[in-house]
């Protein structure tokens, strides 16, 4: 365990054989107060079974009583007549349904013009149940009035229950925006709501639901939701969902021409108490640079008020020869946050932050071999989330409020 409030610092590592090893401590000052653990996963992990049970995959838009099954998930998508009553149905415009338009559940959306707040009523649910919660806004200039550009963009706001979940800025037709959000059932049921506020008509393309094990994302909680900035799959050529992820999280791939890519073909482990359990395909691609140049990127939050958590994932794809050796360290916003982490070979592996980061408007990630390493750093996979504890008093007239990211800038 790795305290960077309190120092002195302190690293838990779980061996492969599950063991507890104590590293040296160290003395210094960190001014964030975050928690960050070290987890290397047991060599023998469990598999888990791909299941859509509890899944609900609503495409919006479509015609009462009808289903299909998406030809790219074999996910089961319904109607949303059974999940609200009021809107409109639309198809987008003939000129953006075009084959590169990949997901059925775009093609068409549910419009509200009428009324400040409609809600859709996600059910059922397992009261004390984690969820991932997903909605997905493409505009497509369904009412032939070419309302969303740069200059005049659409926007609206969609909550959570009473919580602000994610500002919508549609500034193009064609632009696919996505809110993602992590939290705990109050009830056996709950609320998704679009809320007018003056910027354009409200809509909605698609909205789904997962359930996750009670064992991931432990920053989770009922008081305290969770709104996805960023998961990215590095190294990774193509988008990664169901069923490759069980949980059917989106990982976007993301390459980069000055930086190289390492792979394998070899299944990653996950252990049995693992927080994240990215999926293997994800786990078996990470960046890398040269032995000399550090790994890099950074977020921003302009406002300084938003708690953020994030999680770093780490395997190593690469067999290494007696003399070779992957240590580095990890710097947070210049200050040292872990030292020598050697990421466990063929397994899963993650750092992330048990108290939030906030108070800052950017926070900067490098990741800097060690001394005694002969190799680069690696990062295979990463996650940032911010608490979505805002209420409905903490809307902006702006999108100030959410967070901007850079990669190895």
């Amino acid at each position: 365990m790795v305290d960077l409030q309190d120092w002195p610092l302190q690293m838990l590592v779980l061996n492969c054989h599950g063991h507890h090893q104590k590293m040296k401590k160290r003395h210094s000052y960190f001014g964030f107060a975050v928690l960050l653990w070290i987890i290397f996963s047991a060599s023998t992990g469990v598999e888990a079974q791909s299941s859509t049970e509890g899944f609900i995959s609503i495409d919006c838009g479509m015609a009462g009583n009808h289903s299909y099954v998406d030809g790219i998930t074999s996910i089961h998508y319904a109607s949303d007549d059974r999940f609200t009553d009021a809107g409109i149905n639309y198809n987008i415009s003939e000129v953006y349904s075009t084959p590169s338009l990949a997901n059925q559940q775009l093609l068409t959306l549910r419009s509200f013009p009428d009324g400040a707040r409609n809600c859709y009523t996600l059910k059922p649910l397992v009261k004390g149940q984690k969820y991932l919660v997903r909605a997905a806004f493409l505009y497509g200039n369904y009412d032939g009035e070419d309302d969303a550009t740069a200059g005049t963009p659409l926007q609206f706001d969609v909550h959570l229950g009473v919580d602000l979940w994610r500002r919508v800025n549609v500034s193009g037709p064609s632009n696919l925006t996505t809110a993602e959000a992590l939290f705990v059932a109050a009830a056996e049921f709950a609320w998704v709501c679009l809320v007018n506020t003056g910027g354009g008509v409200p809509f909605i393309s698609s909205l789904e639901l997962r359930p996750l094990k009670a064992a991931l994302y432990s920053n989770v909680t009922a008081e305290q939701p969770l709104a996805l900035h960023w998961r990215l799959n590095l190294g990774g050529t193509t988008l990664v969902r169901y069923p490759e992820d069980d949980y059917d999280r989106l990982w976007e791939p993301l390459q980069e021409p000055f930086w190289g890519t390492i792979s394998t073909t070899w299944p990653i482990v996950s252990g049995d108490d693992d927080q994240f359990e990215a999926p293997s395909v994800v786990l078996q691609t990470a960046a890398t640079t040269d032995a000399d140049t550090p790994l890099s990127f950074s977020f921003r939050d302009d406002t300084a008020l938003l708690e953020f958590y994030f999680a770093l994932h780490f395997a190593e794809v690469e067999l290494l020869p007696p003399n070779a050796s992957r240590l580095f360290d990890l710097y947070l916003n210049s200050q040292l946050a872990v030292r020598g982490y050697r990421p466990p070979y063929l397994s899963a592996g993650y750092i992330y932050n048990v108290h939030p980061l906030t108070g800052s408007s950017k926070y900067e990630f490098v990741l800097n071999s060690s001394l005694s390493s002969t190799l680069p750093p690696i990062l295979n996979a990463l996650e940032v989330y911010y608490a979505m504890n805002l209420r409905e008093n903490a809307t902006d007239a702006n999108d100030g409020m959410y967070p901007r990211f850079s990669l190895f800038d």
